[in-house]
């Protein structure tokens, strides 16, 4: 048994050294009314909290920045709070994802335009408001859970 050991170790090591891992930033931005902003995915067409992977040398909190300038015209005002960091459900393409609550936010520009998932011309990929108990039936099955999990303060699940 213990030739199976120093195996696994051998390889473990190897794998920690040979890839590096990804992480994805998400922000629960809400405006003054508690209505929660979610944008579509590029992906799957869903609705989810926006975000995205951070790049080399960026940290958590400039990704995050980045990512809502880019994709919503929102310039972050004060410090972004991490409320958790999950693993990834199978199949995603990023390793770990963490999750931000942005308290205090503006609307610097205009959002870019970009094509939506279900085909049709481009259209403004605006962050959307929607009310905590009127999100849209193609909500990201992840969204209800996190939000559950800001308003009592703890995680409830470790995998997005």
């Amino acid at each position: 048994m213990p030739h199976k050991s120093l195996i696994r170790k051998f390889f473990q090591s190897y794998w920690r050294l040979s890839r590096s891992l990804s992480l994805d930033v998400r922000a629960c931005v809400r405006d003054a009314q508690g209505k929660i902003g979610l944008v579509r995915s590029s992906n799957d067409g869903s609705w989810q909290m926006p975000g995205g992977i951070v790049e080399t040398g960026e940290t958590s909190a400039e990704a995050l920045a980045r990512i809502l300038e880019q994709i919503a015209g929102i310039e972050i005002l004060g410090e972004p709070r991490l409320v958790a960091i999950y693993t990834r459900p199978e199949g995603a393409d990023y390793d770990q994802r963490a999750l931000f609550l942005v308290p205090s936010w503006r609307r610097a520009r205009e959002p870019n335009m970009v094509k939506m998932y279900d085909g049709a011309a481009p259209a403004a990929h605006a962050l959307t408001f929607f009310d905590l108990d009127g999100l849209p039936h193609d909500v990201d099955k992840a969204v209800p859970q996190r939000l559950a999990e800001i308003d009592q303060s703890r995680a409830l699940s470790e995998v997005w």
